[in-house]
């Protein structure tokens, strides 16, 4: 079964939930976060993942298999999903990249949510596929 794509997105939006975070703690460290976290990325981890998904959808045609790998990335997306209700306030009190950091959070909420979706998708058999 192919998971490079899976793990890659699960990698990439955890790891751009970590940076939102703990970008106050130290904002010089993150030189290059709008390269990396723009909204085009976002939209090319999760294309390739949906590719990889209906991939596997068709070479397996079991859709409990196919949960087990979208469970085995993506168990914990509820976390990405949440954040403290006044982010966007702290954010905008902070005043430091406050259009692209509210952005960015908007973009971790939107991918972790189709990524839910598409889990949520995935328990009535292949309901994913256009």
């Amino acid at each position: 079964m192919k998971t490079e794509n899976a793990q890659n997105l699960e990698e990439f939006i955890r790891m751009a939930y970590d940076t939102y975070n703990n970008f106050w703690k130290n904002p010089d460290y993150y030189p290059d976060i709008k390269s990396i976290y723009n909204q085009q990325s976002f939209e090319i981890h999760f294309q390739n993942y949906l590719k990889e998904l209906r991939e596997n959808i068709l070479v397996y045609e079991d859709y409990r298999l196919i949960e087990q790998y979208v469970d085995a990335f993506f168990e914990n997306i509820h976390y990405w999903i949440s954040f403290n209700k006044d982010e966007e306030k702290w954010t905008i009190q902070r005043g430091i990249e406050v259009k692209f950091l509210l952005q960015f959070k908007k973009n971790i909420q939107w991918y972790a949510k189709k990524i839910e979706h598409t889990t949520q998708s995935v328990i009535h058999p292949f309901n994913i596929i256009p």
